[in-house]
């Protein structure tokens, strides 16, 4: 595996990498436990052009942290703050978990990228958004995953054939619209031949394509291919029966072979807010 451990490591360039079966241990850090190719914990860094396959968990690990770990311990630094250098035509697929995973395990902190500045370790500046892109997944439980995130803009992306979603957000802060969190130029794919010619897997669908933060988030420009079986192409996250949301911007979504469109669930009035601006 590669990893950028304590939460200092900044400006180097990991690209054309293949990182095959990565597995995990039955003993020491929880990383090992839940281990990912690519353990992240400062962004700044350029991934170019690298690929994952049959690992037990993740591809990519973003674990965002408050302050660095090991011997780059300081009170004086913040890798959550940092922003992503550079991430580009990156594969995941045939992972146990996740092809990107956004969580702060041990310290639970927030991946919330700010303006600040190296003088100060990124803990100063306002709150702005970090963009990755041009990532590419099949065949994983998910695709994308934010437990943790404010500002993230994902583009650019192709997801397919997923047993549980392609995207899951749980959290976003930010505006509407392009300087704002969402999903860009991305194409979903409920099924392919990837199933069809899986054995066990010949009528199956992603269930959901994107389950949606309640905290206001922007689609533009997302094509979902095959929803057409039991599964569907939105939903929002509901943390509990009778939750209202704030709503969802979408704009230049088209659906092809995609009658389920929406989902929500039985019994929820108010679950549900998209604000379409195409009219």
């Amino acid at each position: 595996s590669f990893f950028l451990e304590d939460g200092v490591e900044e400006y180097n360039t990991l690209q054309y990498n293949l990182a095959v079966f990565t597995r995990m241990s039955n003993s020491l850090l929880n990383p090992d436990i839940n281990p990912a190719s690519f353990w992240i914990v400062n962004p700044n860094n350029k991934f170019r052009h690298n690929s994952c396959a049959g690992g037990t968990h993740f591809c990519f690990w973003l674990r965002p942290a408050s302050v660095p770990d090991g011997p780059s311990w300081t009170r004086n630094y913040c890798p959550n703050k940092v922003n992503f250098d550079e991430f580009h035509n990156n594969t995941a697929h045939s992972m146990g978990w996740y092809g990107f995973w956004i969580f702060g395990q041990s310290n639970h902190a927030t991946y919330d990228p700010h303006t600040g500045d190296i003088s100060k370790g990124y803990c100063n500046g306002e709150r702005t958004q970090a963009r990755l892109g041009s990532f590419t997944t099949w065949n994983n439980k998910r695709g994308f995953e934010i437990v943790s995130g404010a500002n993230i803009r994902l583009e650019n992306q192709t997801h397919m054939d997923h047993d549980f979603s392609a995207f899951e957000i749980f959290t976003a802060k930010g505006p509407y619209g392009e300087d704002g969190p969402g999903i860009y130029n991305t194409i979903i794919v409920g099924h392919s031949e990837i199933s069809d010619l899986t054995e066990g897997k010949e009528n199956a669908c992603t269930p959901g394509a994107i389950n949606l933060p309640i905290t206001g988030y922007t689609l533009k420009d997302v094509s979902f291919y095959n929803f057409d079986r039991d599964c569907y192409g939105m939903k929002m996250r509901l943390e509990e029966a009778g939750t209202t949301a704030t709503a969802s911007r979408v704009e230049g979504l088209k659906f092809i072979n995609s009658p389920n469109k929406m989902m929500l669930d039985a019994g929820e009035e108010q679950g549900m807010w998209i604000v379409d601006v195409d009219g």
